[in-house]
């Protein structure tokens, strides 16, 4: 191992619903079994070398040598946490098999054009950064199902850009975790995401949600906890399957009617710190 830059052969688990309490809730790649992997092209260790970047690969089964080496990064995870960034590692030719890419607790304020080559990853965490926007390179992720923004500036702009080439080429983003931003309005483009499963919205400065929030029909989990919500929107009754809902510590008085058709899946719903008249 040079200077904390490897390339290992190991095996990655994640987590199918990267939720739970806000205070506890961190995603991260469970990996364990690890052996250093002689596979490294010299350019990628190079690369790794100066940028202090642990790589991570799926354990292959026994297969000739060459095919060997060319499925070394079809699998693979980056993990560059915590490790003081503050420009994204260049140039991203050497990343573009890159699956899951870790850069939570470093002190990035922005995102490159460039990060739109990763056309195959799928798993991305840009948590505990110094973020402000959204960038039209992540639009262009169409393979991305989970997404972690938490713990960012998102909040110090006007309003959350979210522009449509987005919402319009994520279309496999199943889980959106934006909690700690600061966040005080959403942009109507949230409701895009057809396919999200697991949205996370707590511990913002939120007044409201979107109206059509309901569109969301593939949603199981709902989190808007700790936020200044006075009201909910009544489309949420449109999805059948939520299972999952935390309203607490809002400003909410009463939860809609609409709510009650979603009493046989609804598995549960947190609103303990509302000053609520009535359920």
């Amino acid at each position: 191992l040079e200077q904390n830059a490897c390339v290992m052969s190991c095996e990655v688990r994640v987590g199918s619903s990267p939720t739970g309490s806000s205070s506890k809730r961190r995603a991260a790649a469970d990996v364990d079994e690890y052996e250093v992997s002689p596979l490294s092209a010299q350019t990628l260790k190079q690369v790794l070398k100066e940028n202090g970047i642990f790589m991570y690969q799926r354990r292959l089964p026994a297969e000739p040598a060459a095919r060997q080496t060319a499925s070394l990064y079809h699998e693979t995870t980056l993990n560059m946490s915590a490790v003081n960034l503050t420009a994204f590692p260049q140039p991203m030719a050497h990343w573009k098999g890159v699956r899951m890419l870790v850069l939570s607790g470093n002190r990035l304020t922005a995102l490159p054009d460039s990060l739109s080559e990763l056309r195959r990853l799928r798993y991305l965490w840009l948590d505990q950064n110094l973020l402000t926007e959204f960038t039209s390179s992540l639009g262009d992720l169409s393979s991305l199902v989970y997404l972690n923004l938490s713990a960012n500036c998102l909040g110090s702009v006007p309003h959350l850009q979210l522009a449509s080439s987005v919402s319009k080429g994520m279309r496999s983003l199943q889980h959106l975790i934006l909690s700690h931003n600061g966040l005080r309005s959403l942009p109507d483009e949230l409701v895009a995401f057809r396919s999200m499963r697991v949205l996370d919205l707590s511990c913002n400065e939120l007044e409201s949600l979107p109206t059509q929030l309901g569109s969301l029909r593939e949603l199981t989990e709902l989190y808007v906890c700790h936020n200044r919500l006075t009201s909910l929107p009544g489309s949420l009754g449109d999805i059948s399957t939520l299972l999952q809902l935390d309203v607490s510590h809002n400003q909410l008085e009463y939860l809609p009617v609409e709510l009650g058709s979603l009493k046989k899946r609804l598995q549960s719903i947190v609103c303990i710190g509302n000053p609520l008249s009535t359920i």
